[in-house]
């Protein structure tokens, strides 16, 4: 249930229309609670930051709805264009993070709250006429919503500018990522793959009697509810093999996993229920993909090193965000993939996203753009030195060792000028001599 309400919670954050309805909410909930305020109080107990009649409170009220509304159309126009400028420099996947970014958001929240709240004011200000009083609270707190409303628009456009920044957002990304990582890797999650003692075997007649269990729609795998599904599959005698892992895009009908049981099922009914623990949408959540936010960086810093923007400045701080992330993920007990119930029996096998996967996302795509890149290439060989520095399993440092043979394989034969390859060549086997020692360290 946990893994269902995070990844609600991040499909509701990237929404733009959640924080906004609730201020709707509320600013129809506050225009009737200071009407009923205001009709329960003695004309010598008012608060006055506005006097006037019914007419005055018409123009007052119709005035700040015209302009509230009027600089919510103009914000969100720039905002477009904004993200449009944005896209075609750093790439779609970042517009994921202008979505989620909860200022946006409350602004936008601010100026649909007041608009609301005084259309409800205004609407109700016809009882007035016939010598009614006029809700001068009400009318009065509209100012008060007015003056917060330019205060919310003077931050949104601190926010945008900010957000345009190449820094700001590869900060936001990165960041993003280490808490991603927090959260699928705490420091004790599952059982090590190097401790299994052994019983990681799957049952003898799996393989034969084993029926697949099929995708129930298209879309990516966003989250598996993993312990509700070990409950069920602990309860129903159930032994699985999944073979996607979140973030893999899935077709209509494509393989989930494979399904065994001790005992005779309803197969139909058992398929439905395991199907509602496979979490699929339309796009893909950082819920429990940390790959994810790995690509967005390397989008950013593989648009940043294309002739059209050359902005190397980028790359290398999305190198740097990587870097952090990589040796984040070497501190952290990577869970097997082999989970077992309480009795010790075993129950799902399945892919875990560990360093290796990471390493790969990270690597890969900035080696293939950087090949002509020296000084790309030469950080890129320093951050596989800088991450295996504190590697503490022989498997991270094998990754690591892999690529940093590829950045060498790739500089020497791209890189034009001598003292580039020379560079790379010394980085190179400084890298390697540092890792070796690593090992030597932990044998």
């Amino acid at each position: 249930m946990r893994d269902r309400i995070t990844n609600a919670w991040e499909l509701l954050r990237g929404s733009l229309w959640f924080i906004p309805a609730l201020f709707t909410l509320a600013g129809i909930g506050l225009a009737i609670a200071l009407m009923v305020v205001d009709a329960g109080l003695e004309v010598g107990e008012r608060v006055y930051l506005w006097r006037g009649g019914a007419e005055g409170a018409r123009e007052v009220l119709s005035t700040i709805a015209t302009a509230i509304i009027t600089v919510a159309g103009v914000a969100f126009s720039i905002t477009v264009v904004a993200l449009s400028l944005a896209a075609s420099q750093y790439g779609s996947l970042i517009l994921v993070n202008y979505r989620r970014d909860q200022v946006n958001q409350t602004v936008l929240g601010v100026f649909v709250g007041t608009f609301v709240y005084c259309l409800v004011v205004l609407g109700n200000l016809g009882s007035t006429d016939g010598g009614g009083e006029v809700p001068t609270l009400s009318v009065s707190f509209s100012l008060v919503l007015a003056v917060i409303s330019l205060a919310a628009f003077i931050l949104f456009i601190h926010r945008l500018t900010r957000a345009m920044q190449g820094d700001h957002l590869t900060a936001q990304v990165g960041t993003e990522l280490l808490e991603a990582i927090e959260w699928i890797f705490p420091e004790a999650l599952g059982l090590e793959a190097e401790q299994a003692d052994g019983r990681d075997h799957l049952p003898e007649a799996f393989e034969s009697e084993a029926w697949e269990l099929a995708a129930p729609r298209v879309g990516y795998l966003q989250a598996v509810e993993s312990d509700r599904l070990m409950a069920f599959l602990e309860n129903h005698d159930l032994v699985m093999k999944v073979s996607v892992r979140p973030g893999d895009f899935l077709t209509q009908g494509a393989p989930l996993a494979k399904v065994w049981g001790a005992h005779e099922v309803n197969r139909e009914e058992i398929d439905g229920k395991l199907r509602d623990f496979f979490l699929v949408g339309e796009e893909r959540t950082a819920t429990q993909d940390p790959e994810f936010a790995v690509l967005q960086l390397t989008q950013i810093a593989v648009r940043a090193l294309s002739p059209g923007i050359n902005d190397p400045m980028t790359a290398l701080m999305c190198i740097d965000w990587l870097a952090a992330a990589l040796d984040r993920l070497t501190g952290r007990h990577i869970p097997s993939g082999h989970r077992f119930d309480r009795a010790g029996r075993l129950r799902v096998i399945a892919p875990v996203p560990g360093f290796e996967v990471t390493a790969d996302a990270a690597f890969d795509a900035l080696r293939r753009h950087s090949r002509q890149e020296g000084h790309v290439l030469i950080r890129l060989v320093e951050m596989a030195g800088e991450v295996g520095r504190n590697a503490q399993r022989q498997s991270d440092r094998d990754t690591l060792r892999r690529h940093v043979e590829r950045l060498r394989e790739e500089g020497m034969s791209a890189l034009s000028m001598a003292w580039e390859k020379e560079q790379l060549e010394g980085c190179y086997r400084s890298t390697v001599a540092l890792l070796d020692r690593r090992q030597d360290a932990t044998s």
